[in-house]
């Protein structure tokens, strides 16, 4: 086995000795193009009895144009003499534990252009260690994300066969291949980029390429814009890596799981666009904490088109499909799936998924597409065709089918996932033969302050603008409120989310404050959490999110559906107007029945919305899948 590396190199004496103490154990051969450098790096290459030192020029300046020009054909000299050449940044490493045997076997498989996946590596602190440097660094964030201005990926295709022409475009970040292209199926080698390890590294290092100078073709390319940001900038897009990063040497290509959803899932704020959002988010947030890696199909809606470099953080790949938009709502028979088909054979075939969630009941027919022993999973979300039954007359019930329509399509399924306990014993009578698991809404809790400087006397409501909600509302608003106001003719409604838009004009002593980025704050200041549900299925995200704030909520039997438990003891629930009214008023004017109840309300949330113990169930389905596939290979 013959690999040969390529890398061009220009004032990097701090990460040079990094790289060549990783590419020394294995290449037999490294040429590296010296741009120019004024610091020691020469030196340090010289050092190397398997460094071949090639100097040239591009104007003093960073020129992109003739760097991908010499990516794309510098390494075809190895023709004939390397079974695989890999092209890389000085701060680029191509990783896999026995990197050796993967590449011995690909060889024999005739693999000529190895699937990469890429990680975006990041640190406090330049590494200070004498051995390999991610030996030290080991948390990074995977493809997809937006650090350079634009919709970025990091599993740049650096290592192949020299005998096929990768054609790079410009920033190597993507490419044109041609020739005998065989890819391996799954993405076995890492590429670890030590960009963002060290505040004051990348601050030192993008102001020398700035001074330096970039070409016109540079700038007119947008492949170096970063080389022109300020250091607040680089201090929250490195603060914002660092947030979302994780163990990379974690991550394991057979731990797979594909989610499509045709929802819109920006803007995220709980209570501003709806449980759903927030369900899904956590949701893959928590698998990925778990180990798992997601690949989300979604649509090209615009919400999720403008903020695909969210998007691109919260997942391992993203994969945006061309649809009309999500479904509205109405007949669930009418809706058409078929625009996600192709996405997810594809991804099927790339990623061999352990298993593929479909979000709600109408994405169902995208799971005839899997083919495998992967596990089929709805995350049902609601019971649909209970709906009609329990919205109030003149309230659109959202989604309308019989019980035999929604029983048609979750039977395509292998496993069910129920958002309470209540529906998972109903999706068990619909389907006996099933496996139904329930996996609630698991949220942070949020161990609040003294309350000393809360505003006693202060209302919080949150919500998305749906029917539900606003005929929540309005109940609320022309029946329980006055209630209220009579006895507490201080009190104050602060009404969050885009529900605040339903709030009537004139209305003394309601404020309205409409999208909230996060709802923290709001939630520390209210003395008391309401959420007057009339109507709707599924389980209350704005119950759950009160909860777990430790804030005295006051709700409905609508707003307490799948946790009972905690009726009257971690929250109060009152169907009837008045009585709502009295124990609003009796919460703000008695503050040690209020603490009391912030108390209970922790306490049962710590006990019922636990990470661990919420995913118990699918955990277990998706480690039985996994262990079954590796006994097996």
């Amino acid at each position: 086995m013959k690999i040969h590396v390529y890398a061009v190199c220009w004032n990097e004496e701090r990460m040079l000795p990094y790289f060549l103490r990783h590419y020394s154990q294995f290449a037999d051969k490294i040429f590296v193009y010296e741009n120019g450098s004024t610091d020691s790096s020469l030196d340090i290459l010289k050092q190397n009895k398997k460094v071949k030192i090639l100097n040239f020029k591009t104007r003093e300046k960073l020129d992109e144009t003739v760097l991908t020009r010499l990516r794309s054909n510098a390494y075809k000299k190895s023709r004939g003499k390397a079974d695989f050449v890999i092209v890389v940044d000085i701060d680029e490493f191509i990783y896999h534990p026995h990197i050796l045997d993967v590449l011995e076997r690909y060889k024999r498989q005739g693999i000529t252009l190895p699937k990469i996946q890429g990680f975006e590596m990041v640190a406090d602190s330049f590494p200070k260690t004498e051995g390999q440097i991610y030996s030290e660094v080991k948390m990074g964030i995977t493809d997809n994300v937006n650090i350079k201005g634009h919709y970025h990926r990091f599993s740049k295709r650096v290592i192949f066969n020299p005998d096929i022409d990768i054609n790079f475009d410009s920033g190597s970040h993507s490419c044109k291949p041609k020739g005998n292209i065989i890819e391996s199926k799954k993405a076995e080698l890492k590429l670890l980029h030590f960009n963002y390890v060290g505040l004051d590294y990348i601050i030192d290092k993008y102001n020398r390429y700035n001074k330096r100078g970039l070409s016109k073709s540079t700038v007119k390319s947008g492949c170096a814009i970063q080389y022109k940001w300020d250091a607040e900038k680089i201090r929250i897009i490195h603060n914002k890596i660092k947030i979302n990063s994780s163990n990379v040497f974690e991550y394991d290509p057979d731990k797979s799981i594909i989610i499509v959803t045709d929802r819109r899932l920006f803007p995220r704020t709980h209570g501003n666009y709806g449980g759903n959002m927030v369900r899904i988010h956590t949701l893959i947030r928590n698998l990925k904490s778990y180990g798992f890696n997601i690949i989300l199909i979604t649509g090209k809606t615009e919400e999720n088109v403008s903020n695909q470099d969210k998007l691109g953080i919260l997942v391992d790949n993203l994969i945006l499909v061309d649809c009309f938009d999500e479904f509205k709502g109405g007949r669930l028979k009418d809706f058409d799936a078929s625009p996600f088909y192709d996405a997810v054979e594809k991804a099927f075939f790339d990623y061999d998924p352990l298993a593929v969630i479909a979000e709600y009941v109408w994405m169902a027919p995208c799971l005839d597409k899997i083919k495998n022993d992967a596990i089929k999973m709805i995350d049902m979300h609601d019971i649909m065709h209970t709906r009609q039954s329990v919205t109030p007359k003149g309230v659109n019930p959202w989604i309308i089918c019989t019980k035999e329509e929604e029983v048609d399509m979750i039977r395509k399924a292998d496993v069910l996932i129920a958002i309470q306990k209540n529906e998972t014993e109903k999706i068990k009578e619909m389907v006996p033969k099933k496996r139904v698991i329930t996996l609630m809404h698991t949220l942070p809790v949020m161990i609040q302050k003294s309350d000393n400087n809360t505003k006693k006397e202060v209302i919080m409501l949150a919500g998305c603008y749906n029917y539900d909600n606003i005929y929540s509302l309005n109940t609320f608003l022309f029946k329980i409120w006055p209630i209220v106001e009579k006895t507490c003719p201080k009190v104050e409604l602060h009404v969050y989310g885009f529900l605040s838009k339903a709030v009537p004009p004139l209305l003394s002593r309601i404020k309205r404050f409409g999208f909230v980025e996060n709802l923290d704050d709001a939630y520390k200041d209210a003395g008391v959490v309401i959420n007057p549900a009339m109507s709707g299925t599924g389980l209350k995200i704005k119950s759950v999110e009160a909860l777990c704030h430790g804030k005295a909520l006051v709700t409905t039997s609508f707003g307490a559906s799948g946790i009972e438990d905690g009726n009257n003891k971690a929250f109060i629930v009152e169907d009837d107007s008045e009585r709502f009214g009295k124990a609003v008023v009796s919460l703000l004017t008695d503050r040690e029945r209020r603490k009391n109840l912030e108390k209970e309300a922790l306490r049962f949330a710590e006990k019922t919305f636990s990470k661990d113990s919420v995913y118990k169930d699918i955990l277990n389905e998706l480690n039985d899948i996994y262990k079954r596939r590796k006994s097996s290979q």
